[in-house]
C-alpha cells in the first residue's frame, strides 16, 4: 500500500466508523438544568438588574431582563408543573407581566418607575415561590453587591 493511501485511510477511518457528526447517540439525553439552577440564575440576574437600573446602565439592565426571561422560559418549558403547582401558568400570568413592566421602565429610562416595577417583579417572584411551596425562598431588593469585580455604572461614551 502506498503511503498516500495509508494516510488517507487513517484520516477517513474515524469518520466512517462514527455516527454522523452532530448526531447524538440514541441513548444520550440532552442536558436539562435543574429547576433550582434555573431559578438561581434568575436570582443572580435579578440582583444585577437592580444595580444596573439604579446606576442607570440601561443597556446592562435590558441585557439582564433578557437573561431573566430566558431562565423563565426554560423553567416554564422544562418544568411546566411541579406537584400541584402550575409553574408555566404562574410565569405567564405573574412573571412575564412583571418583567415586561420593568422592561418598560428601563426603556423609558425612568428611575422612579424602575424602582416601583422592580418591587413588583420581586413580589411576583415571592408569590410564585409561595404558590409552588418554596415560600422559604424569599427574594428581596439587593442591599449590597457581592460583585466587586463588576462595575454597574454605564461606560463612558
Amino acid at each position: 500500500m502506498k503511503l498516500q493511501h495509508l494516510v488517507l485511510a487513517l484520516v477517513l477511518a474515524p469518520l466512517i466508523a462514527t455516527p454522523a457528526l452532530g448526531q447524538p447517540a440514541a441513548d444520550v439525553k440532552p442536558y436539562v438544568p435543574d429547576l433550582g439552577d434555573l431559578m438561581g440564575a434568575a436570582q443572580l440576574r435579578h440582583f444585577k438588574l437592580w444595580f444596573a437600573g439604579r446606576s442607570q446602565n440601561w443597556e446592562l439592565a435590558r441585557y439582564e431582563i433578557e437573561q431573566i426571561r430566558k431562565s423563565l422560559d426554560a423553567a416554564a418549558n422544562d418544568y411546566p408543573k411541579l406537584g400541584d403547582a402550575d409553574i408555566a401558568g404562574l410565569i405567564k400570568t405573574d412573571g412575564y407581566p412583571a418583567l415586561d413592566a420593568v422592561k418598560s421602565a428601563v426603556e423609558a429610562r425612568s428611575n422612579a418607575k424602575f424602582g416601583a416595577e422592580f418591587d413588583r417583579l420581586t413580589q411576583a417572584c415571592n408569590a410564585c415561590h409561595r404558590a409552588t411551596h418554596f415560600a422559604f425562598i424569599q427574594i428581596q431588593v439587593p442591599t449590597s453587591s457581592p460583585f466587586s469585580n463588576q462595575s454597574f455604572v454605564p461606560p463612558p461614551k
